[in-house]
């Protein structure tokens, strides 16, 4: 079920272009490479067009392109639009980019409760790549304060056991949020993960599948996938999923890298090693 991701919240009166209208329908039927033509033709006549700036940043997050997520991100919040949206978002991309001390200032004050506790437990995420359990574990519980059902909060937590090796606690809180809401993603991702640290293959894959089902884009899901696969010896859908990685975001590193990998199973050797290349940071 792919859902296009548009916010109804709007910190200002704005009629929306032919040109955003036409992207979202674009995104709807996961063309993102013309929705993005469609929103940078948009801002080509108008720079301040906050709708287009929050989706153009929600692509390029999407599609793992996280320093012109943030770019985009920092405008839509400049020009207007919602701080429960941009907030949130603005620190995933910085936790993609390893900018810790730019998520960790981010202030959840102002923000309705559930767009506060996703922010939060962002930024647990952010102390917990910096080995802080105990940090992380406060900003999980400060999550909990503006919303105790936070599934957010809950996954964060999972998270903190994963990274202490307590995988069967981590799994506990992630089906119990699946429990909750089986149509959540990010749940579904971690459970791949955790599944995935455990070596069962096809269980993780199985979670990564309900995850891609669910999610906008799902991108590294699909990278994620595309690697069990290979594993798995299962090359016809590693295949499969190399063409659908190409169409979302041809230069992208892991798409060229899964590209890599297929071309090299055929046998071509020399466009293998171009993609490799292609692959490197």
């Amino acid at each position: 079920m792919f859902v296009v991701i548009v916010s109804l919240g709007l910190g200002c009166a704005e009629q929306s272009s032919p040109n955003v209208e036409r992207a979202k329908q674009h995104m709807a039927m996961l063309d993102y490479q013309a929705a993005s033509l469609e929103l940078k033709t948009a801002l080509g006549s108008d720079r301040s067009l906050v709708e287009a700036r929050w989706l153009l940043g929600q692509i390029y997050l999407e599609l793992g392109d996280v320093r012109s997520a943030e770019k985009e991100l920092l405008l839509a919040a400049e020009f207007g639009w919602v701080g429960d949206d941009t907030r949130p978002a603005l620190a995933k991309a910085y936790l993609s980019q390893g900018k810790f001390h730019q998520a960790l200032q981010l202030n959840p004050e102002g923000l309705q409760p559930d767009a506060a506790a996703r922010l939060l437990s962002i930024q647990a995420l952010a102390e917990l790549a910096q080995g802080r359990t105990e940090a992380a574990a406060r900003l999980v519980a400060a999550a909990r304060k503006y919303r105790p059902d936070s599934g957010a909060a809950a996954l964060a937590e999972a998270r903190i056991y994963a990274y202490q090796w307590r995988t069967r606690a981590a799994l506990a809180l992630v089906d119990a949020v699946l429990a909750d809401n089986a149509f959540n993603a990010d749940a579904w991702r971690l459970r791949g993960q955790l599944l995935l640290q455990s070596e069962k293959l096809e269980d993780a894959r199985n979670a990564y599948d309900r995850a891609i089902a669910y999610s906008n884009v799902a991108f590294s899901d699909r990278v994620s996938r595309a690697l069990i696969n290979y594993q798995l010896e299962e090359f016809g859908a590693v295949s499969a999923e190399s063409a659908i990685l190409l169409q979302l975001s041809p230069q992208h590193p892991s798409a060229q890298y899964i590209h890599g990998l297929v071309l090299f199973r055929e046998g071509n050797y020399r466009e293998a090693s171009k993609a490799f290349t292609k692959a490197e940071p």
